[in-house]
């Protein structure tokens, strides 16, 4: 993040802890509209998303999937799915860690 900032562009971070984020509930009323029928902190996070030329989503693994908090904003943001170019990089800092034999 700092070094977007040092070379002059925006950046804002959100935290999905402090969000108000409910499941989507499968009505595709946003792909009729571009927009989801539910009013919570989803709308206005996707708003942003929409605006953006460059999206960066870090989050904690747990059971070797996303947190429950972005699965479910990823699920409610239909509107980002439609034309747009997508590249997506995928790293792990550690090693992974088992408990199985």
């Amino acid at each position: 993040m700092n070094g977007a900032r040092e070379t002059g562009h925006k950046v804002e971070k959100v935290s999905l802890k402090d969000k108000t984020i409910g499941f989507c509930k499968g009505c595709l009323a946003c792909q009729k509209t571009g927009n989801c029928v539910i009013r919570d902190d989803a709308g206005e996070i996707v708003e942003k998303m929409l605006h953006a030329d460059v999206l960066v989503f870090a989050t904690p693994v747990y059971y070797y999937e996303m947190s429950g908090q972005m699965k479910t904003l990823l699920d409610r943001a239909n509107p980002l799915y439609t034309g747009r170019l997508c590249v997506c990089i995928f790293w792990r800092q550690r090693q992974m860690r088992t408990n199985m034999p």
